[in-house]
């Protein structure tokens, strides 16, 4: 452009070294940080490409000082300290696409110098690491260090899910353990390290109760929540202050699922069929509906599982004789929780109750004697 030359729109085929200037749309599928070691010196940006034709890619570089004005904000790298760590879970992928294996990491935040507009320091937040990165962080040796290590995770893939921003791996995700950086000793310096231990809890719905679940859950009231519309705020979760007025045993006090998973069933030519895994052998779950009121305005919600069974008392055993008893009369007194007061985590219900809109319970914890929730 400086010597007057034109610039013609061409593949990267056609570039060729000393060759005429041109204008290549491409699509960026790879990038990454180019660090040599044994000193971790940072040398630039390397990423690969593809343009529109078939099976032709191409490897270039960002000079460091170009780097940080090239930087995409969607692939970043955070710095914290190590708070817990759930075990490998699976996660069926929707429309029958197959299983993948996640695990989530906690961290409070040092510093977030290349994630604008998502959170600060000191900041808890949640990074998910999906398969094959849920082996690069060595939780063995993580459990012999006797303290909370600082982690900087370098290559972060960040997508707006919902509302809300979600912090993922991707291929080219790194995972630095207690790194020799500027950042963390001065960490170390600040003493922010409190001496406690990591924490390896369970990654599934069983552990929902941990107080590291749904620490961004917004907090909403009844009211606000029956006139928000349920597409809107589908796969949020949300605090909600509220008393328990009424069981509703209408649709019983369990369902048949499938064995593999908690999704009810589809009854097909006198056979059990799940929507995932097709053809199936029935068990029965606990199930609950409730009834929540607050400043005059009354909540459907739903209680599966352990949750049910933590509210209620009611026991999964019970279930083994479930054909026995009436299944609209629950075996256990429920009386103590009827104008009980508690916190709730809610979340829109994805299956119908046929009842119209119903929330489901995902945590809860009883609000102490003598406080009066507010109006």
């Amino acid at each position: 452009m400086d010597n007057g030359q034109a610039i013609f729109q061409g593949e990267l085929s056609t570039l060729r070294f000393g060759g005429q200037p041109n204008s290549v749309v491409v699509r960026l599928i790879r990038i990454w940080d180019c660090i040599i070691p044994p000193l971790n010196m940072f040398v630039g940006i390397d990423f690969l490409v593809v343009d529109s034709q078939v099976g032709f890619g191409m490897h270039g570089c960002i000079p460091l000082d170009a780097a940080d004005i090239c930087r995409s904000w969607y692939l970043t790298d955070v710095l914290g300290l190590l708070e817990a760590i759930t075990d490998v879970t699976e996660c069926t992928l929707p429309n029958n696409k197959g299983i993948v294996f996640k695990r989530d990491i906690y961290l409070t935040l040092l510093t977030l110098d290349h994630i604008p507009y998502i959170c600060n320091c000191g900041e808890r937040v949640i990074v998910r690491l999906w398969n094959p990165k849920v082996d690069d962080l060595d939780v063995t040796s993580i459990a012999l260090l006797g303290y909370k290590p600082l982690l900087a995770i370098a290559g972060l893939h960040i997508k707006q899910y919902q509302g809300c921003k979600c912090i993922n791996s991707c291929s080219t995700t790194r995972i630095y353990v207690d790194p020799n950086i500027q950042e963390t000793i001065q960490a170390r310096e600040r003493s922010l390290l409190d001496g406690s231990m990591v924490e390896f809890i369970s990654g599934d719905l069983t552990d929902i109760g941990h107080k590291f679940s749904f620490h961004d859950a917004q907090r909403r009231t009844v009211e606000q929540l029956l006139y928000t519309n349920p597409a809107a705020i589908k796969g949020l979760k949300f605090r909600v202050l509220a008393k328990i007025v009424q069981l509703d045993l209408k649709a019983g006090w369990y369902y048949y699922s499938c064995q593999q998973c908690s999704l009810g069933l589809k009854r097909l030519n006198n056979a059990d069929h799940c929507r995932i895994y097709g053809l199936t052998v029935p068990r029965r779950n606990l199930r609950l509906s409730l009834i929540l009121e607050h400043a005059g305005f009354k909540l459907r919600v739903v209680v599966f599982g352990t949750l049910a069974h933590r509210l209620t008392g009611l026991d999964a055993t019970m279930l083994h004789f479930a054909q026995k008893i009436n299944w609209k009369v629950i075996p256990v007194d429920t009386t103590s929780i009827i104008n009980m007061e508690y916190d709730f985590v809610l979340g829109v219900l994805k299956r119908s109750t046929g009842c119209g809109m119903a929330f489901k319970i995902y945590q809860f914890a009883t609000i102490a004697t003598g406080a009066r929730l507010p109006s």
